[in-house]
């Protein structure tokens, strides 16, 4: 199988910028994750970088593969931007949250950054399932921080 170096640094550099300007922000550690009352559903720290970590591999391999199948360029291009787009909010969460402690904005990104994963998901799906499928656990991963993020809004 020849591999497309174009679409492989495609894949790969958005979401290496968006995990680095995110772990950046959760180190520089402006509102202490430790310190803000969690609901009883919170999961152990160590589990938030795994869980990253997985969804940005992948986000990494679904992208590959729909820009590789995919032959339509208007598809393509509304499939890239709409991956673009949500690692780009992706780290404006993590900025607003982490970095600039504006817990309610946080949540109001957090929105949008499912409705870009949802969006994402269904224009990869079209092309090819796995593609698609490939973002379920990113999606569902969501799922759980706008909880924790309902949560600590209210309880801090």
């Amino acid at each position: 199988m020849k591999i497309n170096v174009r679409s492989l640094f495609k894949s790969i550099i958005p979401p290496i910028l968006a995990g680095a300007i995110g772990s950046l922000f959760v180190y520089l550690d402006y509102v202490s994750y430790d310190e803000l009352v969690k609901p009883f559903l919170n999961p152990p720290k160590w589990v938030f970088p795994v869980a990253w970590s997985i969804i940005y591999i992948l986000s990494m391999i679904s992208t590959y593969i729909f820009d590789t199948k995919v032959n339509d360029k208007e598809t393509r291009q509304k499939g890239l931007i709409n991956f673009y787009l949500n690692m780009f909010i992706n780290a404006l969460w993590t900025v607003t949250f982490f970095g600039l402690g504006q817990l309610v904005v946080a949540l109001i990104i957090l929105v949008l950054l499912y409705m870009s994963t949802l969006s994402t998901y269904l224009t990869y799906r079209k092309i090819n399932k796995l593609s698609g499928n490939l973002f379920i656990f990113y999606l569902l991963w969501l799922l759980l921080a706008l909880y924790l993020n309902i949560c600590i809004v209210f309880l801090n």
